[in-house]
Protein backbone atom coordinates (compact mmCIF):
# COMPACT_ATOMS: atom_id res chain seq x y z
CA UNK A 1 0.00 0.00 0.00
CA UNK A 2 1.47 2.82 -0.98
CA UNK A 3 0.71 6.24 1.01
CA UNK A 4 -0.33 9.44 -0.18
CA UNK A 5 0.36 12.29 2.21
CA UNK A 6 -0.78 15.90 2.32
CA UNK A 7 0.24 18.62 4.47
CA UNK A 8 2.71 21.52 3.98
CA UNK A 9 6.43 21.63 3.63
CA UNK A 10 8.70 25.17 4.44
CA UNK A 11 9.24 27.26 3.87
CA UNK A 12 7.78 29.48 6.00
CA UNK A 13 9.36 26.92 8.84
CA UNK A 14 6.53 26.37 11.55
CA UNK A 15 6.38 23.02 13.89
CA UNK A 16 3.93 21.54 11.16
CA UNK A 17 5.92 22.27 8.19
CA UNK A 18 9.03 20.73 9.71
CA UNK A 19 7.51 17.52 10.99
CA UNK A 20 5.57 16.73 7.50
CA UNK A 21 9.35 16.87 5.91
CA UNK A 22 10.54 14.80 8.32
CA UNK A 23 7.94 12.23 7.68
CA UNK A 24 8.68 12.62 4.18
CA UNK A 25 12.81 12.50 4.79
CA UNK A 26 12.00 9.10 6.97
CA UNK A 27 9.68 7.36 4.25
CA UNK A 28 12.48 7.91 1.76
CA UNK A 29 15.44 6.45 4.29
CA UNK A 30 13.36 3.64 4.41
CA UNK A 31 12.98 3.52 1.02
CA UNK A 32 8.93 3.17 1.40
CA UNK A 33 7.39 4.50 -1.55
CA UNK A 34 4.87 7.62 -1.01
CA UNK A 35 3.09 10.54 -2.83
CA UNK A 36 2.62 13.48 -1.71
CA UNK A 37 0.75 17.23 -2.20
CA UNK A 38 2.18 20.07 -0.54
CA UNK A 39 -0.24 22.08 0.90
CA UNK A 40 2.21 24.88 1.82
CA UNK A 41 3.23 28.46 0.94
CA UNK A 42 6.42 29.99 -0.07
CA UNK A 43 6.00 32.72 2.81
CA UNK A 44 3.96 33.98 5.55
CA UNK A 45 2.15 36.66 3.29
CA UNK A 46 -1.78 36.65 5.23
CA UNK A 47 -3.44 36.82 8.49
CA UNK A 48 -3.79 33.61 9.98
CA UNK A 49 -6.96 32.36 9.03
CA UNK A 50 -7.95 34.84 6.54
CA UNK A 51 -9.62 33.91 3.41
CA UNK A 52 -8.28 34.86 0.03
CA UNK A 53 -8.96 34.41 -3.42
CA UNK A 54 -5.43 34.09 -4.56
CA UNK A 55 -5.16 30.98 -1.73
CA UNK A 56 -8.34 29.95 -2.89
CA UNK A 57 -7.70 29.26 -6.16
CA UNK A 58 -4.69 27.42 -5.70
CA UNK A 59 -6.15 25.10 -3.05
CA UNK A 60 -8.01 24.15 -5.89
CA UNK A 61 -5.44 23.16 -7.75
CA UNK A 62 -3.67 20.93 -5.46
CA UNK A 63 -6.90 19.44 -4.02
CA UNK A 64 -7.52 18.58 -8.34
CA UNK A 65 -4.14 16.89 -7.85
CA UNK A 66 -4.97 15.32 -4.73
CA UNK A 67 -7.95 13.72 -6.52
CA UNK A 68 -5.81 12.28 -9.87
CA UNK A 69 -3.26 10.63 -7.18
CA UNK A 70 -6.30 9.19 -5.04
CA UNK A 71 -8.13 7.55 -7.62
CA UNK A 72 -6.26 4.42 -7.96
CA UNK A 73 -6.42 1.37 -5.98
CA UNK A 74 -6.61 0.87 -2.10
CA UNK A 75 -4.04 3.51 -0.31
CA UNK A 76 -3.36 5.01 3.05
CA UNK A 77 -4.33 8.84 3.04
CA UNK A 78 -2.39 10.84 5.71
CA UNK A 79 -3.77 14.31 6.03
CA UNK A 80 -2.72 17.39 8.52
CA UNK A 81 -6.04 18.96 9.27
CA UNK A 82 -6.72 22.25 10.06
CA UNK A 83 -8.41 24.28 12.93
CA UNK A 84 -10.47 27.22 10.98
CA UNK A 85 -13.33 27.23 8.46
CA UNK A 86 -11.46 27.79 5.30
CA UNK A 87 -9.11 24.87 6.39
CA UNK A 88 -11.84 22.73 7.22
CA UNK A 89 -13.22 23.14 3.65
CA UNK A 90 -10.36 21.50 2.03
CA UNK A 91 -10.33 19.14 4.64
CA UNK A 92 -13.83 18.00 3.77
CA UNK A 93 -12.61 17.96 0.52
CA UNK A 94 -9.95 15.26 0.29
CA UNK A 95 -11.25 13.28 3.02
CA UNK A 96 -14.65 12.81 1.13
CA UNK A 97 -12.77 11.83 -1.74
CA UNK A 98 -10.36 9.46 0.50
CA UNK A 99 -13.66 7.68 1.42
CA UNK A 100 -15.32 7.44 -1.73
CA UNK A 101 -12.48 5.51 -2.95
CA UNK A 102 -12.32 3.05 0.27
CA UNK A 103 -8.68 4.79 1.49
CA UNK A 104 -7.55 4.74 4.80
CA UNK A 105 -7.64 7.37 6.15
CA UNK A 106 -5.07 9.07 8.75
CA UNK A 107 -5.62 12.63 10.22
CA UNK A 108 -3.06 14.35 12.21
CA UNK A 109 -3.97 17.39 14.50
CA UNK A 110 -0.93 19.13 14.51
CA UNK A 111 -2.42 21.78 17.21
CA UNK A 112 -4.40 22.44 20.02
CA UNK A 113 -7.06 24.74 19.07
CA UNK A 114 -9.49 21.90 17.46
CA UNK A 115 -12.07 22.31 20.75
CA UNK A 116 -12.41 26.21 20.63
CA UNK A 117 -12.56 26.08 16.98
CA UNK A 118 -15.59 23.31 17.36
CA UNK A 119 -17.40 24.54 19.76
CA UNK A 120 -17.63 27.67 17.98
CA UNK A 121 -19.48 25.97 15.18
CA UNK A 122 -23.42 26.40 14.96
CA UNK A 123 -25.26 23.00 15.97
CA UNK A 124 -25.28 21.62 11.87
CA UNK A 125 -21.92 22.78 11.19
CA UNK A 126 -20.69 20.70 14.47
CA UNK A 127 -22.49 17.47 12.74
CA UNK A 128 -20.78 18.14 9.40
CA UNK A 129 -17.08 18.25 10.89
CA UNK A 130 -18.41 15.40 13.51
CA UNK A 131 -19.60 12.96 10.74
CA UNK A 132 -16.46 14.15 7.92
CA UNK A 133 -13.59 12.89 10.70
CA UNK A 134 -15.74 9.93 11.54
CA UNK A 135 -14.30 8.63 8.27
CA UNK A 136 -10.72 8.48 9.39
CA UNK A 137 -9.04 4.58 10.81
CA UNK A 138 -7.17 6.74 13.06
CA UNK A 139 -6.61 10.34 14.61
CA UNK A 140 -2.87 11.60 15.68
CA UNK A 141 -2.87 14.06 18.31
CA UNK A 142 0.79 15.51 20.03
CA UNK A 143 -0.26 14.25 23.64
CA UNK A 144 -2.23 12.69 26.17
CA UNK A 145 -3.79 16.51 27.14
CA UNK A 146 -5.12 16.57 23.52
CA UNK A 147 -7.81 13.83 23.66
CA UNK A 148 -10.07 16.00 25.79
CA UNK A 149 -10.56 18.11 22.42
CA UNK A 150 -12.49 14.70 20.68
CA UNK A 151 -14.32 14.14 24.13
CA UNK A 152 -17.40 15.45 23.06
CA UNK A 153 -17.65 12.13 20.80
CA UNK A 154 -17.13 8.40 21.55
CA UNK A 155 -16.52 7.54 18.12
CA UNK A 156 -13.78 10.15 17.29
CA UNK A 157 -12.38 9.17 20.82
CA UNK A 158 -12.28 5.99 20.03
CA UNK A 159 -9.81 6.25 16.99
CA UNK A 160 -7.18 8.91 19.33
CA UNK A 161 -3.48 8.00 19.18
CA UNK A 162 -0.81 9.99 20.86
CA UNK A 163 2.28 10.47 19.05
CA UNK A 164 5.15 12.99 19.83
CA UNK A 165 6.73 15.50 17.89
CA UNK A 166 10.67 14.78 17.49
CA UNK A 167 13.73 16.57 17.52
CA UNK A 168 13.96 17.83 14.00
CA UNK A 169 17.70 18.28 13.44
CA UNK A 170 20.10 15.72 14.12
CA UNK A 171 22.95 17.04 15.63
CA UNK A 172 25.82 14.38 16.74
CA UNK A 173 27.02 17.33 19.05
CA UNK A 174 24.19 16.76 21.48
CA UNK A 175 25.17 17.20 24.96
CA UNK A 176 24.80 14.24 27.30
CA UNK A 177 25.45 16.15 30.74
CA UNK A 178 23.50 18.85 31.87
CA UNK A 179 24.55 22.62 31.52
CA UNK A 180 26.54 24.36 34.32
CA UNK A 181 26.16 28.50 34.62
CA UNK A 182 29.13 30.07 33.29
CA UNK A 183 30.80 32.74 35.89
CA UNK A 184 32.39 35.09 32.94
CA UNK A 185 29.58 35.75 31.11
CA UNK A 186 25.62 36.68 31.18
CA UNK A 187 23.12 34.58 31.61
CA UNK A 188 21.63 33.85 28.05
CA UNK A 189 17.99 33.89 27.72
CA UNK A 190 16.91 32.06 24.54
CA UNK A 191 13.00 33.27 22.33
CA UNK A 192 12.91 30.53 19.51
CA UNK A 193 9.65 31.00 17.93
CA UNK A 194 7.63 33.29 15.52
CA UNK A 195 7.38 36.16 16.57
CA UNK A 196 3.78 36.02 17.30
CA UNK A 197 2.19 38.30 19.81
CA UNK A 198 0.70 35.53 21.54
CA UNK A 199 3.14 33.23 21.66
CA UNK A 200 4.75 35.98 24.11
CA UNK A 201 7.85 37.67 23.10
CA UNK A 202 6.91 40.75 24.60
CA UNK A 203 6.48 39.14 28.18
CA UNK A 204 10.06 37.72 27.79
CA UNK A 205 11.37 41.08 26.94
CA UNK A 206 9.91 42.88 29.82
CA UNK A 207 11.34 40.03 31.75
CA UNK A 208 14.64 40.46 30.92
CA UNK A 209 14.15 44.73 31.55
CA UNK A 210 12.57 43.56 35.45
CA UNK A 211 16.03 41.32 35.68
CA UNK A 212 18.37 43.98 34.13
CA UNK A 213 17.03 47.47 35.30
CA UNK A 214 15.29 46.77 38.16
CA UNK A 215 17.03 43.86 39.66
CA UNK A 216 20.84 44.30 38.50
CA UNK A 217 21.83 41.04 36.53
CA UNK A 218 23.43 40.34 34.10
CA UNK A 219 21.58 38.87 31.47
CA UNK A 220 20.80 38.63 27.69
CA UNK A 221 18.01 37.75 25.46
CA UNK A 222 18.30 36.28 21.69
CA UNK A 223 14.95 36.41 19.56
CA UNK A 224 15.21 34.36 16.44
CA UNK A 225 12.10 34.05 14.25
CA UNK A 226 10.08 35.74 11.80
CA UNK A 227 7.40 38.14 12.97
CA UNK A 228 3.93 37.08 12.39
CA UNK A 229 0.47 38.98 12.72
CA UNK A 230 -2.51 37.81 13.39
CA UNK A 231 -4.78 40.54 12.22
CA UNK A 232 -4.57 44.28 10.55
CA UNK A 233 -5.43 45.76 7.34
CA UNK A 234 -1.99 45.44 5.54
CA UNK A 235 0.39 41.92 6.21
CA UNK A 236 3.77 43.05 5.09
CA UNK A 237 2.31 46.81 6.61
CA UNK A 238 2.04 45.03 9.87
CA UNK A 239 4.89 42.79 10.15
CA UNK A 240 7.29 46.23 10.06
CA UNK A 241 5.03 47.53 12.47
CA UNK A 242 5.78 44.77 14.78
CA UNK A 243 9.53 45.04 14.28
CA UNK A 244 9.53 48.76 14.97
CA UNK A 245 7.22 48.50 18.34
CA UNK A 246 9.74 45.81 19.11
CA UNK A 247 13.09 47.72 18.36
CA UNK A 248 11.20 51.20 20.29
CA UNK A 249 11.12 48.99 23.32
CA UNK A 250 14.21 47.78 23.55
CA UNK A 251 15.86 51.17 22.99
CA UNK A 252 13.46 52.85 25.34
CA UNK A 253 14.19 50.49 28.35
CA UNK A 254 18.05 51.06 27.68
CA UNK A 255 18.59 47.32 26.91
CA UNK A 256 20.25 47.79 23.30
CA UNK A 257 23.18 45.90 24.97
CA UNK A 258 20.82 42.98 26.54
CA UNK A 259 18.35 42.04 23.45
CA UNK A 260 18.98 40.75 19.87
CA UNK A 261 17.35 39.92 17.27
CA UNK A 262 18.63 37.64 14.73
CA UNK A 263 15.61 36.88 12.20
CA UNK A 264 14.56 33.63 11.16
CA UNK A 265 17.76 30.99 12.37
CA UNK A 266 17.72 27.45 10.65
CA UNK A 267 20.98 25.00 10.32
CA UNK A 268 24.33 25.47 12.10
CA UNK A 269 23.34 29.04 13.37
CA UNK A 270 20.27 27.85 15.41
CA UNK A 271 22.56 24.78 16.63
CA UNK A 272 24.82 27.34 17.76
CA UNK A 273 22.04 29.38 19.22
CA UNK A 274 20.69 26.61 21.42
CA UNK A 275 24.56 25.72 22.65
CA UNK A 276 25.17 28.86 23.42
CA UNK A 277 22.14 29.85 25.42
CA UNK A 278 21.46 28.62 29.30
CA UNK A 279 17.56 29.16 29.64
CA UNK A 280 14.54 28.98 26.60
CA UNK A 281 11.33 30.96 27.61
CA UNK A 282 8.11 30.40 25.87
CA UNK A 283 5.18 31.98 27.75
CA UNK A 284 2.84 31.39 24.79
CA UNK A 285 -1.00 31.56 24.85
CA UNK A 286 -1.04 31.18 21.11
CA UNK A 287 -4.69 29.89 20.20
CA UNK A 288 -3.33 26.63 18.10
CA UNK A 289 -0.55 25.93 20.11
CA UNK A 290 0.27 21.84 20.08
CA UNK A 291 3.36 20.45 21.08
CA UNK A 292 6.25 23.39 20.34
CA UNK A 293 9.10 21.46 18.54
CA UNK A 294 11.03 24.54 19.65
CA UNK A 295 10.81 23.37 23.23
CA UNK A 296 11.79 20.13 22.40
CA UNK A 297 15.08 21.56 20.72
CA UNK A 298 15.72 23.57 24.19
CA UNK A 299 14.98 20.31 25.86
CA UNK A 300 18.06 17.89 23.47
CA UNK A 301 19.97 20.67 24.02
CA UNK A 302 20.18 21.19 28.33
CA UNK A 303 18.27 24.17 28.11
CA UNK A 304 15.92 25.23 31.31
CA UNK A 305 12.66 25.28 29.86
CA UNK A 306 10.01 28.12 31.10
CA UNK A 307 6.72 27.67 29.77
CA UNK A 308 3.16 28.27 29.91
CA UNK A 309 0.61 25.67 30.84
CA UNK A 310 -1.32 25.53 27.86
CA UNK A 311 -2.00 22.88 25.10
CA UNK A 312 0.47 19.66 25.30
CA UNK A 313 3.34 22.06 27.11
CA UNK A 314 2.04 19.75 30.64
CA UNK A 315 2.45 16.65 28.92
CA UNK A 316 6.06 18.09 27.87
CA UNK A 317 7.64 19.46 31.45
CA UNK A 318 7.47 17.50 34.66
CA UNK A 319 7.63 20.94 36.71
CA UNK A 320 10.63 21.18 38.89
CA UNK A 321 12.22 18.16 36.89
CA UNK A 322 12.62 19.27 33.36
CA UNK A 323 11.29 22.42 33.49
CA UNK A 324 9.21 24.84 34.72
CA UNK A 325 5.69 25.92 33.91
CA UNK A 326 5.29 29.70 34.67
CA UNK A 327 2.19 31.71 33.91
CA UNK A 328 2.01 34.36 31.12
CA UNK A 329 3.41 37.29 33.43
CA UNK A 330 6.72 39.13 33.17
CA UNK A 331 7.25 39.11 36.90
CA UNK A 332 6.47 35.76 37.41
CA UNK A 333 8.98 34.65 34.71
CA UNK A 334 11.83 37.30 35.57
CA UNK A 335 11.27 35.65 39.49
CA UNK A 336 11.58 32.24 38.12
CA UNK A 337 14.79 33.29 36.25
CA UNK A 338 15.83 34.92 39.26
CA UNK A 339 15.65 32.24 41.45
CA UNK A 340 17.34 29.57 39.21
CA UNK A 341 20.22 32.28 38.40
CA UNK A 342 21.01 32.66 42.56
CA UNK A 343 20.71 28.73 42.78
CA UNK A 344 23.15 26.81 40.55
CA UNK A 345 22.42 23.29 41.89
CA UNK A 346 19.03 23.47 40.92
CA UNK A 347 19.88 25.11 37.39
CA UNK A 348 22.29 22.08 36.07
CA UNK A 349 19.56 19.17 37.87
CA UNK A 350 16.39 20.81 35.79
CA UNK A 351 19.10 20.70 33.35
CA UNK A 352 19.84 17.52 33.22
CA UNK A 353 16.65 16.14 33.45
CA UNK A 354 15.47 18.10 30.03
CA UNK A 355 17.83 15.78 28.40
CA UNK A 356 17.03 12.92 29.66
CA UNK A 357 13.32 13.74 29.21
CA UNK A 358 14.11 14.56 25.18
CA UNK A 359 15.94 11.05 25.41
CA UNK A 360 13.09 9.29 26.23
CA UNK A 361 10.57 10.91 24.34
CA UNK A 362 11.23 13.23 21.70
CA UNK A 363 14.06 11.04 19.22
CA UNK A 364 13.07 11.37 15.65
CA UNK A 365 14.02 7.54 15.65
CA UNK A 366 10.94 6.93 17.86
CA UNK A 367 8.52 9.40 16.24
CA UNK A 368 9.08 7.68 12.86
CA UNK A 369 8.59 4.12 14.74
CA UNK A 370 5.47 5.21 16.23
CA UNK A 371 4.11 7.44 13.06
CA UNK A 372 4.94 5.39 9.93
CA UNK A 373 3.41 1.86 11.34
CA UNK A 374 0.16 3.86 12.00
CA UNK A 375 0.42 5.59 8.22
CA UNK A 376 0.53 2.57 7.32
CA UNK A 377 -1.66 0.60 9.03
CA UNK A 378 1.23 -2.89 9.96
CA UNK A 379 3.90 -2.82 12.95
CA UNK A 380 6.13 -4.30 10.26
CA UNK A 381 7.86 -2.55 7.31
Amino acid sequence: MIPLLVGALPPPITGQTICFELLLRGLKQRRIPYDFVNMGESKFERFIGRFSLKRAMRMLLLISRFARLAARKRRAVYLTIAQSKVGFLRDFCIIWWAWAWRHRIILHLKGGGFGRFYQGLPRWQKWIVRNTWRRASVIIVLGESLRSMLSFDTVLSSKLKVIANPLPEKDDELPLAGKTLPQNRRARVLYLSNLVKSKGYLLVLEAVRVLVKERGFSVEAHFCGEFVPEQGSDFREAVNLMKREFLELVEAGGLVENIHYHGAVSGEKKRAMLRQSDFFVLPTQYPNEGQPISIIEAMAYGLVVLATPIASIPDMIDDGVDGLIVPPEPKAIADTLEQLIRSKEEFSAISSGAIRKYQRAFTLEAHLNAIIPCILGSKDF
